[in-house]
């Protein structure tokens, strides 16, 4: 961004009327803690104030930074003018997050969950009539985008994922990863993005009974073994009620 600094008691300077550059015999120069900032052009030079606009260095920080200018009225002069000053810095990047948890959900009837959005403070009226909240290529329509707090700084907001089956992403190892957007309804503008990740129930592949008639072997469509059982977790009941599978049944997960 453009930063215009304003400088009194400073002698008038020579500068180019047309282009505001700085001429000789005058030197200027701005620094914002060790980087040195381009100077754009001179607004005006008078009795009174010294007036010019800079592009700032890029800063790692946000917060306060120290800078100073120095202002050499002749090159040939040992006396500079100088002038300290200090510059708030801060992040204007518009960001979407989910916030305590990952964004992710299940493909059918999912849960609200919270995300926060940074540098763009909204108000429930905008989230209602003038945003729109797209998952891949799905409106989230059914639940209204809910306003929990916000400040100039970050909004919280709880969402609610529409289902996302049969839409146009393949889901592969049970899981589909799309964009989560918030737009504004009339241009479709993006506000902020993130990404969030579906994951459909497990689907059976096969189940049939072993040679020797005692165990029954169910194939999925993508991984089941979430809790990671190993050959030496035999007790049903710790995923499944075990009632149906009569006593003693054991459940063991291969891979």
């Amino acid at each position: 961004g453009v930063l215009i600094i304003d400088v009194d008691n400073i002698p008038v300077i020579s500068f180019n009327k047309s282009t505001g550059s700085v001429e000789a015999p005058t030197a200027i120069f701005v620094r914002i803690e060790d980087a040195f900032a381009e100077i754009r052009k001179i607004l005006y030079s008078t009795t009174s104030r010294l007036s010019l606009e800079i592009n700032p260095p890029p800063l790692e920080s946000v917060g306060e930074s120290s800078a100073q200018i120095v202002v050499q009225a002749d090159r040939l002069s040992p006396v500079n003018y100088v002038a300290t000053f200090f510059l708030q810095v801060f992040d204007d990047n518009v960001r979407l997050n989910c916030v305590n948890r990952p964004c992710i959900g299940p493909s059918v009837m999912g849960p609200a969950f919270l995300v926060s959005l940074t540098h763009f403070p909204v108000t429930q009226s905008f989230l209602t009539n003038f945003a729109s909240i797209r998952f891949g290529n799905v409106l989230a329509t059914q639940t209204p985008a809910k306003l929990l707090n916000c400040s100039n700084y970050i909004c919280f907001i709880s969402i609610t994922p529409p289902s996302y089956i049969g839409t146009g992403c393949p889901y592969f190892a049970g899981f589909c990863t799309v964009s989560l957007r918030i737009l504004i309804s009339e241009t479709s503008k993006e506000i902020a993005s993130t990404v969030y990740t579906f994951w459909a129930a497990p689907v059976i592949y096969s189940a049939r009974f072993d040679a020797s008639g005692l165990q029954i072997i169910v194939e999925f469509a993508q991984p089941t073994n979430r809790a990671s059982m190993d050959g030496s977790d035999h007790i049903c009941n710790e995923l499944f009620d075990s009632t149906g599978f009569g006593y003693g049944a054991q459940c063991v997960w291969q891979t």
